[in-house]
This record gives structure tokens, sequence and C-alpha cells, in this order.
């Protein structure tokens, strides 16, 4: 009896701890109605296993804030600029969140 108990207590525990290392990411994606530029960075989401980075990317001032699926597994902060295309990575939680995203610029 007391193994069984003892046996739900760390699992309690376990469950805790993985939900509670989870990153959260702003996510917002533009439509014709909804802008997603600063300072609406759109809704609070808990980013799904493997989520390791959370994205921001500005395309002709249009801003898409989500979680990425970081492969490979760079699990670095960086931006880089493409053309009219800037991408920012980030690995704290709701860093997508501000105007310019603090990293290493990637050219």
């Amino acid at each position: 009896m007391r193994s069984s108990a003892l046996l739900g207590i760390l699992f309690f525990i376990t469950c805790y701890l993985t939900v509670g290392q989870a990153l959260d990411c702003y996510t917002c994606f533009p439509d014709e109605s909804k802008n997603c530029s600063d300072p609406n960075v759109g809704e609070i989401k808990t980013c799904q296993e493997g989520e390791e980075l959370c994205l921001k990317i500005v395309l002709d001032k249009r801003v898409t804030r989500s979680c990425y699926l970081d492969i490979p597994k760079r699990k670095q902060e960086s931006c880089r600029e493409k053309g009219p295309v800037a991408e920012c990575y980030c690995s704290g939680d709701l860093c997508n969140g501000s105007f310019q995203v603090q990293g290493e610029v990637i050219g």
C-alpha cells in the first residue's frame, strides 16, 4: 500500500515538472481583419513537445508569431534577414512579443 502511494506521488511530481518546462510563445497569424504587429502580439500558447523556440517573422510589414519546431536542434537565439523577410528565433517564455527580438544576426 505504501509503495503504490509513493508511486502516485512520484507520478504526479513528474507530470507537474514536465508541464512546468513547456515554453510559452505568442501566437498570431495575420489576415485581412487581424494585425499582429506590435503591440498586438496575439495569444499566449503553450508550445508542444519539440517546439523549443519562439518565432517572429516579418514579411512586407505583416508579422507572424508562433512556436517553432527546432529542426535541426540549434537551440540558439538568432535573427536573419533575407530580402523582404526577417526571422527571429528565441528561447525564453514570451520572447517573441518584443519589437526587436534580441539575438545574433545571421546574414
